[in-house]
């Protein structure tokens, strides 16, 4: 679906189809590499969706690590509010901010990510 909303938008406006930043001063278009990645990204996410059907049914467990890495994202937050509420637009401190988001939203995937739990295996007892 939104692979349609891209190509709409591409088709009757080009030019206006772009990503701007203002923080990082990021201006570029997106006209030809737009419908691109989300067509690839429409297809990746087919792709992996079907093989996770056929292949797991089950839910991976939420383990310990899985918690660490949510309060290493929570414990950005509060750093995060600071820089971005009191750092006027375009300041090192809003550009900061906006740099801590985006390495908050790479977390996400490990927040989630299904990591394998080790149980602990008894030690042999050898005698004495």
């Amino acid at each position: 679906m939104v692979f349609v909303a891209v190509l709409a938008a591409v088709t009757s406006n080009p030019a206006g189809f772009r990503f701007r930043g203002d923080t990082l001063g990021i201006d570029v278009s997106l006209a030809w590499i737009g419908p691109l990645l989300f067509g690839l990204g429409a297809i990746l996410s087919l792709v992996v969706a079907w093989r996770q059907f056929r292949h797991s049914p089950a839910v991976a467990p939420w383990n310990r690590r899985n918690m660490q890495w949510a309060v290493v994202l929570m414990a950005a937050l509060p750093f995060q509010f600071v820089l971005l509420r009191f750092g006027s637009p375009g300041s090192l401190s809003d550009q900061i901010g906006v740099l801590v988001t985006i390495v908050q939203w790479f977390m996400v995937g490990r927040i989630f990510r299904p990591y394998a739990t080790f149980q602990a295996q008894p030690k042999p007892y050898h005698g004495g």
